[in-house]
């Protein structure tokens, strides 16, 4: 009779401890939940069905950054030294709209460009001082040499969010840190800025240091869109990065001496 009283008395201290653990994890999940921000829904991205360009969906800022600190920020980013980059790139004019896909791979000073509309693909590659130009239906190469007024960039006509350093503090008109929540995470800074009569809207991934998204628009409406749609970084050493950097003769491209 004793020795069941114990085994009852060792029941009730252990259900006491079960359900006080499970009421601090409890309070723990309820105090997560209750930090968590709403997520602000802007309009979809482009429609194939109306092919309208429309402006990104964003989570809303949670940093406090904001238009006098924000260059601050972005000038403490340096695009990563060994990627590939894939991204869609979109132009409106005349109602229509033109898409086109950007791959990119970077290994140093060495950077390969292959820009695709359609069937037609031109390539561009770097090593820094040097610029290779060719055509897939033509196989003539172009070179040419690059002097400090023209960048690699220039030549890609593709926006670059360096350039929002030198952008006067007036012209700043939002600026935060935002995430987007995707295939996976992406953690960036978000800036938008008046450009002539255009506002530019920029998200820089802050893992990758790389442009992640792009909107252009004149008043209200979206002429220019740039979308990441992946992704990978990489290592200078990577043989699939050293393949890219060859011309269609074979030739390898290496870096440039500094």
């Amino acid at each position: 009779m004793h020795n069941h009283t114990g085994k009852q008395s060792a029941g009730v201290v252990i259900a006491a401890t079960l359900f006080i653990l499970a009421l601090l994890l409890a309070l723990v999940l309820l105090s997560v939940r209750g930090g968590q921000r709403d997520v602000i829904q802007l309009p979809e991205d482009l429609g194939a069905a109306d092919g309208e360009l429309s402006l990104s969906d964003v989570e809303e800022p949670f940093l406090q950054l904001d238009a006098d600190n924000v260059q601050m920020a972005l000038g403490t980013l340096s695009r990563s030294t060994a990627y590939h980059q894939v991204l869609s790139v979109s132009t409106v004019w005349d109602q229509k709209v033109a898409t086109q896909t950007v791959q990119l791979w970077r290994s140093g000073s060495c950077l390969r460009a292959q820009l695709s509309v359609g069937s037609d693909t031109k390539h561009l590659l770097t090593d820094g001082t040097t610029v290779w130009i060719w055509y897939d239906t033509d196989g003539t190469v172009r070179s040419l040499t690059m002097d400090a007024t023209v960048s690699f960039d220039d030549l890609l006509g593709i926006p670059t969010y360096e350039t929002l350093l030198a952008v006067p503090e007036s012209q700043i008109l939002d600026a935060g840190f935002v995430t987007f929540d995707e295939t996976q995470s992406h953690d960036c800074l978000y800036i938008a800025a008046q450009e002539g009569e255009q506002e530019v809207r920029y998200w820089v991934d802050v893992d990758a240091q790389l442009l992640y998204r792009a909107d252009a628009l004149e008043g209200d409406t979206p002429v220019y869109q740039l979308r990441q749609t992946s992704c990978q970084l990489l290592t200078p050493e990577d043989t699939s990065l050293q393949e890219m950097f060859q011309l269609p003769d074979g030739i390898q491209i290496l870096p440039s001496e500094e």
